[in-house]
């Protein structure tokens, strides 16, 4: 649709699903027909990149993305960053940012009395991490909230504590900067900063679509890119009535946006679109039309597509998802992919439904970037330290053993578990006697001739010298006095040496041919994902000397934060997520499962 003039500013409002995003494909469609060789860059939540890129390239009109990029915030910071040369500065994750933090606080620990207690409890520290990545979202300087609190209460704790978040805060930037790296939080404020000095987007076309709400970080930028870029699409889901409490952040964003546009003198157009056609069922129409209204109206209609279950705990709720998703499939003629599953709190359900799916075949995708606590390698490493630590305790040496990584068969590691359970065998001294292991039970005659005769010790005693000799090698180099990165060598070297990254390629390809996409996920990105971490461990903190309890506690903590994206292997499988972060297109059913008082909506900061 041609339009009668030319807008720098087009603000986009309207309700969920009224045709927002449908409005703004339009207009790539017209301003590509239109200027073919002109960038448009869609900017969307990182989690719903892939969907606006599979919806636009599918476009007739299109024929192909061509100068359309669909980008996050994110994604766009680190493309004008890397085409311009500019802020050349490694990102730091946000394992990198703890551990620079851990060093900041350790260097000033006379002057932070309630936050030096973060050198021991990473828990503690990562509370730090994330007050810093709030106040860079809202752009606030700490310094001036500490200053602020000074003058009005200086004498209260909050005031102290305020002081000390904003020295860690001064300090950890100064040393980013010294560094060369670039914490990924204050990606924006950097790409603002960098948008002021150059003016790179005059000539482009830039959309945004999608989002929630926006922060003072993010308006920071958009005031930047209304300033330069040659049209500005920008999308807001709010009805645009002041009276309404549900969208009140959005209100506040879009008069912002109107301030702005003002400020910078840019022409600026209200779009309010109002599509009726997406909801196919009268009283999900119904529901959308009346949520806000003041009185409660009443549904009289007679397709009701709604059904309460109630159900005694978790675990029968994922029992009887399966019993309904069959049902959906057999009788609805619905397909996996129409099907989504959505809960409030995924830590309550993922197990019970990983039961439930698995027992009736059903193949699913789990949206969330998955925290991993238990795996072969991690364990391993674990045991690694714990045998240092337990001086070679029972649990600690067969915790190593059986993790699935070392160089022994299954049947090898159950005689020398029936053998030490025997003969109460513990401890280095055992484990490392060059004198051979002989019978010590004290059971009966029969034990010691039939079951661990000549021939059984000697397989015995060469069982043992495999299983320990790797991992007394790996404590001795260990041991000595060292820094951080040749110690972490050493260990790359001793997974190396057990064939770690070959075994997890073989459950990888095992995993993929019984269909278990999230599992060879896992296996697929866990070696990797560790060594990054040594890398960055290195970096921050590589010339410090460790002993090697330090070092397994730094280890632990950091392999305790390992996440793991996930992206869906199948096309047709059913869809796990959350209403908070998941984005659901074309679903004909949605189960939503714990919809108790204290989770939907869900509890603020646990209160």
């Amino acid at each position: 649709m041609k339009e009668e003039y030319i807008v720098s500013t087009e603000l986009i409002i309207g309700r969920a699903k009224s045709g927002k995003s449908h409005y703004l494909q339009e207009k790539v469609e017209s301003i590509h027909a239109q200027m073919p060789k002109t960038n448009i860059y869609y900017l969307t939540p990182e989690q719903t990149t892939f969907s606006v890129e599979y919806a636009l390239s599918s476009s007739e009109k299109l024929h192909g993305l061509g100068m359309i990029e669909v980008l996050s915030f994110e994604r766009l910071s680190q493309k004008i960053f890397t085409e311009y040369g500019a802020k050349s500065r490694i990102i730091v994750d946000d394992l990198g940012k703890m551990m620079l933090l851990r060093k900041v606080i350790g260097e000033h620990s006379d002057e932070l009395p309630h936050f030096r207690l973060a050198l021991k409890q990473f828990g503690y520290l990562k509370t730090i991490s994330d007050t810093l990545d709030e106040l860079n979202r809202s752009a606030s300087d700490a310094s001036i909230i500490a200053a602020s609190l000074a003058k009005e209460h200086p004498a209260r704790l909050l005031t102290a504590k305020a002081a000390e978040i904003a020295l860690i805060q001064t300090v950890y930037n100064q040393s980013l900067l010294q560094a060369a790296r670039l914490d990924k939080s204050n990606l924006l404020s950097e790409l603002t900063e960098f948008l002021q000095q150059n003016t790179i987007l005059a000539d482009d076309i830039i959309i945004v679509d999608g989002f929630e709400y926006f922060t003072k970080q993010q308006l920071l930028l958009l005031e930047e890119i209304i300033k330069q870029a040659k049209e500005t699409y920008i999308s807001i889901c709010c009805e645009g009535k002041k009276d309404n409490a549900l969208f009140q952040k959005q209100l506040r964003n879009l008069k912002t946006l109107q301030e702005i546009c003002a400020a910078v003198s840019s022409e600026c157009k209200i779009v309010q679109t109002d599509y009726q056609g997406y909801y196919q069922a009268e009283a999900l129409k119904f529901l959308a039309q009346n949520y806000t209204q003041g009185a409660y109206a009443v549904f009289s209609g007679a397709d009701l597509p709604l059904e309460i279950i109630e159900c005694q705990n978790p675990k029968t709720e994922t029992e009887l998802v399966a019993v309904i998703i069959r049902y959906l499939l057999h009788e609805k003629n619905l397909r996996y992919k129409d099907i989504a599953v959505m809960a409030a709190d995924l830590e309550i359900y993922q197990k019970y439904l990983a039961k439930s799916f698995a027992l009736y075949d059903i193949p699913y995708f789990l949206d969330e970037n998955s925290r991993i606590f238990s795996h072969p390698l991690l364990e391993l490493l674990d045991a690694v330290f714990a045998i240092n630590d337990s001086n070679w305790s029972y649990q600690s040496v067969f915790g190593y053993l059986r993790s699935s990584l070392v160089c022994l068969e299954a049947e090898e590691i159950d005689m020398l578990d029936n053998y030490c359970l025997s003969a109460g065998i513990h401890g280095a001294k055992n484990w490392l006697s060059p004198k051979p292991w002989l019978w010590q039970g004290k059971r009966s005659d029969w034990e010691k001739e039939v079951l661990w005769d000549e021939e059984a010790l000697f397989h015995l005693n060469d069982i043992r010298k495999r299983a320990a000799a790797p991992i007394a090698a790996l404590l001795k180099n260990l041991r000595r006095k060292q820094n951080v990165r040749a110690s972490l060598s050493v260990i790359v070297e001793f997974l190396v040496s057990l064939q770690v990254p070959q075994q997890l390629e073989k459950w990888q390809n095992e995993a993929l041919a019984n269909n278990d996409f999230t599992l060879a996920q896992i296996h697929g990105q866990i070696w990797e994902t560790t060594c990054s971490i040594f890398d960055q461990l290195a970096e921050i903190c590589g010339e410090e000397i460790m002993d090697i309890s330090e070092l397994g506690q730094l280890l632990s903590a950091a392999l305790k934060n390992i996440t793991l994206g996930k992206i869906p292997l199948g096309l047709d499988q059913i869809f796990v997520g959350t209403p908070k972060r998941s984005r659901l297109d074309n679903v004909k059913a949605v189960i939503l499962l714990g919809a108790n008082e204290d989770l939907i909506p869900g509890k603020v900061n646990g209160t």
